[in-house]
C-alpha cells in the first residue's frame, strides 16, 4: 500500500476561525476524513444539534458529504 504524503501549511489560529467563519472564543469540534456510511457522520451532526453553543465542522468528502 502506497500513502501519500503532503505538507500542509500553518496559519495563525485567529486567520484559519475568520477563514471558517468560526466565532473567536467558541470551543470548536472538528471531524477530518470520509463521510460515508461506515463513519456514520449522522452521529457528529445529531451531537452538534444537542450542543448549540459548540461549533462544528467536517472537512473531506465522501458519498454522503454533500448530505
Amino acid at each position: 500500500m502506497k500513502v501519500e504524503m503532503m505538507q500542509l501549511k500553518k496559519y495563525p489560529k485567529q486567520y484559519a476561525r475568520t477563514k471558517l467563519k468560526l466565532g473567536k472564543n467558541k470551543f470548536c469540534v472538528g471531524w477530518i476524513g470520509r463521510v460515508t456510511e461506515v463513519k456514520n457522520p449522522w452521529l457528529f451532526v445529531n451531537i452538534s444539534k444537542k450542543l448549540p453553543k459548540i461549533e462544528f465542522v467536517i472537512a473531506g468528502g465522501g458519498n454522503l458529504f454533500d448530505e
